[in-house]
């Protein structure tokens, strides 16, 4: 089995990874313990996303403001179809799309 240079932890063992990098196994201990996320710092980061994209939306033109909605409703579509599609395997993609139709139907 190859050891992937690329991301170290997919195949082969930490000290291996240590020895191709010639990194002393004391510096990369601090990176095996999990790192505790608290409920605020997710709600700052939350947050901070949400003004960066209000911020790159004001910076759109109109007609860039309108395509990007457009892609966002295809892209939540693909989404949706994707989980209909797990929820009901035995569904062809056409009566996928009905059953989509009908939950935006039924939403506005």
């Amino acid at each position: 089995m190859a050891t992937s240079t690329i991301r170290p932890w997919v195949s082969g063992d930490i000290q291996s990874f240590q020895r191709k990098k010639r990194l002393p196994v004391s510096s990369l201990r601090r990176y095996d313990l999990p790192m505790e996320t608290t409920a605020e710092q997710i709600r700052q980061e939350a947050a901070e996303c949400h003004a960066r994209k209000i911020r790159q939306a004001d910076s759109m033109a109109n007609r860039e403001l309108f395509f990007a909605g457009a892609e966002l409703f295809d892209y939540a579509c693909r989404i949706s179809l994707a989980g209909l599609r797990n929820d009901y395997p035995e569904l062809s993609e056409k009566e996928l799309h009905v059953k989509l139709q009908g939950y935006l139907t039924f939403a506005s």
